[in-house]
């Protein structure tokens, strides 16, 4: 996971995150063997388990961890944000967003 803090005003944060490490410390929790490549997974021993864990990625609410990354990167965003320079909604994150994340399956017989 990484921070990228704009510089100049508006001083917008984006807050990136490695889905496929993400997963397998989940396997890891899990007990689930699996071969990684790269960044990508080669060989997995429950794929049925792997996919269920990986939707729970996207249907995790991460704004509650992104907002702490946001204060902790930017420490003057209260201050932005108490002089209403910008709308807040629901948090620092007021314009999260996930883009969609790829899958590739390749099944050899």
């Amino acid at each position: 996971m990484h921070v990228r803090l704009q510089t100049w005003f508006p001083f917008e944060i984006q807050v990136y995150i490695n889905g496929r490490e993400y997963l397998a410390r989940k396997l890891d929790r899990e007990g689930i063997e699996y071969t990684r490549y790269d960044n990508s997974f080669i060989d997995l021993a429950d794929l049925e388990k792997a996919q269920e864990l990986a939707d729970q990625i996207e249907s995790r609410k991460f704004s509650r961890t992104f907002d702490n990354f946001a204060e902790r990167s930017n420490p003057i965003l209260k201050r932005i944000d108490s002089k209403s320079f910008r709308p807040v909604t629901t948090g620092v994150l007021t314009n999260a967003s996930t883009p969609p994340m790829l899958c590739s399956t390749e099944l050899q017989p």
